[in-house]
């Protein structure tokens, strides 16, 4: 599995393999990577381990397998790891490289102008991303977290009361940035999958005034979100010079990786054509 940088110039081509990478790596450490750590308990997973991973993880101090793990960070010395002609077995040292190569860069994003420049190379010609949103050239993203929050109850600046309720102040952050972000594209439809209480949704609808279908697998949380989708609208009544634009639309739909465009032609499923 060949290491990749992917920044924000890649192309859609350097992704999709970047993607497919990482999923056929998930896919082979699942019973690991998908595990809680009280699995490691209840379930035995430590003899699921490959053979020859078990005697020298541990054997380990906890020292050392942080320094394993930190081992491309500057300052380590390789030769502090593990006794001379003692190395790690090479699937274990190939588990790490692949884990380090398929990781997503942490860095915060100062500005969402490289989003729009990034979907305006990658658009197929014609499409309605072609020319997408341009943001205000001073558009910039706060870099300091406690600058977009209240100073009293710690809740987002650039996000309407309405909008807030029943959500935390880490996922009001995460939730406004990605609208925006989704604004930028421009998209005749947004489909939310996996869109649980339909917060993201609710913004999108009713704050960007986007047409938005959200697919949901569990009956109570498409409740849940169609009741507050009603909560907000008789919130909003009250203002006379706002107009309610049509809400999401919510519909109780398991999606799976076999799933074709014929499965979705069948009663109880929706099919929905997008794009970005």
């Amino acid at each position: 599995m060949a290491a990749v940088c992917l920044e924000s110039g890649s192309d859609a081509d350097a992704w999709r393999r970047f993607l497919d990478d990482a999923v056929r790596f998930l896919q082979m450490y699942a019973h690991l990577t998908d595990a809680f750590i009280l699995d490691f308990f209840v379930e035995d997973l430590w003899n699921s381990l490959p053979e020859q991973w078990r005697p020298i993880l541990d054997s380990w101090s906890a020292e050392t397998l942080s320094f394993f793990i930190t081992l491309d960070q500057p300052g380590c010395d390789v030769n502090r790891c593990w006794p001379p002609g003692e190395p790690p077995p090479l699937s274990l040292l190939a588990f790490r490289a692949s884990c380090r190569a398929l990781s997503l860069p942490r860095r915060p994003v100062a500005s969402p102008r490289p989003v729009a420049e990034f979907l305006q190379r990658c658009a197929p010609a014609g499409g309605p991303a072609d020319s997408p949103a341009e943001p205000p050239a001073a558009e910039q993203w706060p870099q300091d977290a406690a600058a977009e929050l209240t100073p009293g109850g710690g809740q987002l600046k650039l996000l309407q009361h309405v909008f807030r309720r029943h959500v935390k102040p880490k996922k009001q952050h995460e939730l406004r940035r990605l609208a925006r972000l989704v604004e930028l594209t421009e998209p005749r439809l947004v489909v939310d999958l996996g869109s649980g209480r339909g917060h993201l949704s609710r913004y999108l609808a009713y704050g960007s005034r986007l047409p938005v279908v959200c697919l949901e697998c569990n009956d109570e949380f498409v409740a849940g979100a169609r009741k507050l989708d009603e909560e907000l609208e008789r919130a909003v009544s009250k203002r006379e010079e706002y107009v309610l634009p049509a809400r999401p639309r919510h519909s109780t739909c398991r999606i799976t990786e076999h799933m074709d465009q014929q499965a979705f032609s069948q009663p109880g499923y929706c099919f929905c054509l997008f794009s970005l």
